[in-house]
């Protein structure tokens, strides 16, 4: 079996139903074994086996239910140009017979006669009935062919209704409703072209992203400058990278440093100090250096090429709640024409108002019953705020995972890289008599840089602003630490066996560092004992107010770490986390979370290590760290760019407002439909109100989803930095 995916773009889909028929058609289709379809995006994408089937038998598949489907994006601009002009072209056609039956009801006597008279209105209702009507007249025969109904159908049966009423009344001098059929197609048609253009808007973030790429990059060629497309950039290629232009590619830094703007892609707005060694992303914007930079990924594999990856598979994939209403919507068209139907048989059979009284209210029910909002609800809602989460630094790979991470009850985090900024620093100094903090750190520093322990970095990182004298004839004693000679005297730097000096006047507060889960690093001079330093991993800035805002919203957060149970309670306490599981080993994390799972929480783990990998899988969801391995990023569900507290606080809280903003919408939705249908069906709706109600419903669920645009984190997260 050899599974591919291709991403689709689908014309044609008016309403769930539309794209809910195309995944049953796809779904039964030998070979296929996912499919998921975006009625906002108007993309799909389906994974088959290629030993059975190719991309161009899926697109023949979809072109048979009645779509159209290919590789290349349509242009959607020609497309609303189009459906802007046959809605101008409508509104022309209706207005002068709208104006008309206005003036003739309250008799002001100020509109043209002509327009009153019947072949007038039969002309202008046809040209706006099949002009104007055609799209929906297209998409319910599409429909109907198959045994299926959508939104196209009800609009197309209420209209046909209505216009066939009237030219039966033209030859029995029966009252026409030309009107209300072209003003209904015309209200139906312009919620439509409002809809299109605010759907358009939900994919801002995502086109941002897209548009961040850099379409050329300077390379140097046999010792020249050669400017040449950034799709021909070879990695290991050296590029060039002048003051205030756009990074093409990811790379590392050879040569020179500068300010570079991270923003667009970690959210961060002040520019980082990059200097030689350093990696850089494509997308990003130099500063005021001129850098040469070493090509590390180039196409699909760069930052932002991921990033734009994850982030439309995140609107692809559907969450469990738009399932629920594609159900509710595949069963919603059917019984509204059976109760549209009901309601012309008791009002024509039963209460005998008349065909005329009936046929009215069989079109006010078929038309404001389309379920176009209750489809759109969530699409719109999860497009607009994975988008806002990626310009922030989150990556949601389905909706799914955004809908899960809503309902989390139980937060675990993994210590190590996590809770903490995973490399040792030094967080404590205790002198002895006789020296300073700064000799002290100048003479441990210097021996040092002689040597290749882990600690030795923290060490010479806290004497960086200090001018460190030279040290020579080292000495390491593998296990104990470094002896060297600096400036003529004899410095020892390690565990308190490495030398006889006397720490005795240091053991208490040594005792207290220990407690705190502190590694110690003695500091003998000439056999004289300088003093101690206290190294540990630093927990990462925001990680308390992480979790004082992880708990307010109701989350109870757990560490969990190999390291021993004292070790552990120290960072927990200074990271204010109440819950410490210690001494699991890397295969056993898996174990806590199911053992987690298994109380009937809803937990969430968050990790970056190879080892945190099977963890991350098990988990309802799993959050990666973007500075973390690829193991994990690829396992998680969700993937925190810079790996930083501020962005999982922004994952929590982003999801929830989702959320909260789908169930508004489907609330109004169903509501909408719940009041609308008896009233219609009552009589107190006219099928002019019904339309507009119907158009407006739809435009108001997208509307709803775009408030997530203005989703600003530092309105929630001001401490979690």
């Amino acid at each position: 079996m050899k599974e591919e995916s291709v991403k689709l773009n689908i014309t044609g889909m008016t309403c769930s139903a539309c794209s809910s028929r195309i995944e049953r058609k796809l779904s039964k289709q030998k070979g296929i074994s996912e499919v998921a379809i975006n009625l906002s995006t108007a993309k799909g994408r389906v994974a088959y086996d290629r030993d059975i089937l190719n991309e161009g038998d899926i697109i023949r598949l979809i072109e048979d239910i009645g779509f159209g489907a290919s590789k290349e994006a349509g242009d959607t601009a020609e497309a609303e140009k189009q459906t802007k002009i046959i809605l101008i072209l409508s509104v022309i056609f209706t207005l002068p017979m709208s104006l008309a039956m206005f003036d003739h009801v309250f008799e002001l006597n100020m509109f043209p006669l002509i327009f009153m008279n019947k072949w007038v209105q039969f002309v202008l209702a046809s040209f706006v009935q099949f002009v104007g009507g055609w799209r929906f007249y297209k998409g319910a025969y599409a429909n109907l062919k198959h045994g299926s109904t959508n939104m196209d159908v009800l609009v197309a049966m209420g209209t046909t209704t209505a216009y066939l009423y009237s030219v039966v009344s033209m030859f029995f001098d029966g009252h026409l409703y030309f009107e209300a059929s072209a003003m209904l197609i015309t209200l139906v048609l312009l919620g439509k072209y409002l809809e299109s253009i605010a759907k358009s808007r939900t994919a801002d973030a995502l086109r941002s992203l897209m548009e961040l790429g850099a379409k050329t990059a300077v390379v140097i060629h046999d010792g020249k400058e050669a400017e040449v497309g950034v799709e021909s950039v070879m990695i290991g290629e050296t590029l060039v990278i002048k003051p205030g232009t756009k990074i093409p590619l990811d790379g590392e830094i050879i040569s020179g440093s500068s300010y570079i703007d991270e923003s667009m892609v970690t959210g961060e707005s002040l520019p980082v100090l990059k200097e030689s060694g350093a990696e850089v992303t494509g997308g990003t914007v130099n500063g005021g250096g001129t850098l040469l930079v070493r090509v590390t990924r180039v196409g699909a594999d760069t930052l932002l090429s991921r990033i734009i990856r994850m982030v439309e598979d995140a609107q692809a994939i559907k969450a469990p709640i738009q399932r629920m209403a594609d159900v509710i919507s595949s069963y919603f068209v059917p019984l509204v024409i059976i109760f549209a139907l009901m309601a012309f048989t008791l009002w024509f059979f039963i209460l005998g108002a008349g065909f005329t009284k009936a046929i009215i209210i069989f079109t006010s029910v078929i038309v404001i019953s389309c379920p176009c909002a209750l489809g759109l609800a969530t699409p719109t809602s999860v497009m607009t705020a994975t988008g806002r989460a990626a310009s922030f630094g989150v990556l949601f790979k389905g909706g799914e995972h955004l809908e899960k991470l809503s309902h989390a009850d139980t937060l675990v985090l993994d210590k190590t890289g996590t809770v903490t900024e995973g490399k040792p620093a030094v967080r404590e100094t205790e002198t002895s008599p006789g020296f300073s903090r700064d000799d002290m750190l100048k003479f441990a520093a210097a021996a040092e840089k002689l040597s290749e322990h882990p600690l030795a970095k923290a060490v010479i990182e806290a004497a960086a602003e200090l001018e460190l004298p030279q040290a020579e004839n080292a000495v390491t004693d593998a296990g104990k630490g470094i002896k060297a000679t600096v400036s003529g005297r004899t410095v020892a730097v390690g565990s308190r066996r490495l030398t006889d000096a006397d720490f005795s006047s240091l053991d208490k507060r040594a005792e207290e560092l220990e407690a705190l889960g502190r590694t110690l690093v003695y500091v003998a001079v000439d056999g004289q004992a300088a003093g101690l330093i206290a190294v540990s991993d630093k927990i990462k800035t925001g990680a308390k107010a992480l979790v004082e805002y992880a708990e307010r919203l109701g989350i109870e957060v757990f560490m969990l770490t190999g390291d021993t149970q004292k070790a552990a309670e120290a960072v927990a306490h200074e990271a204010g986390i109440k819950n410490v599981i210690a001494g699991v080993l890397p295969d056993g994390k898996k174990d806590v979370i199911e053992r987690l799972k298994s109380d009937g929480r809803s937990v969430v783990m968050v990790g970056d290590g190879i080892n945190d990998a099977p963890s991350l899988a098990l988990a309802d969801v799993g959050i990666a760290m973007g500075t973390g391995t690829d193991v994990a990023i690829e396992t998680a569900g969700v993937t925190l760019l810079k790996g930083t507290m501020k962005e999982l606080a922004v994952a929590l809280k982003i999801s929830r407002s989702a959320m909260n903003n789908i169930k508004l919408s489907l609330f109004w939705a169903l509501i909408y439909n719940i009041l609308g249908i008896p009233l219609a069906a009552m009589g107190y709706l006219s099928p002019i109100i019904a339309g507009a109600a119907m158009s407006f419903s739809s435009v108001s669920v997208v509307l709803n989803a775009l408030r997530l645009k203005r989703w600003n984190p530092d309105k929630y997260l001001r401490r979690v930095q």
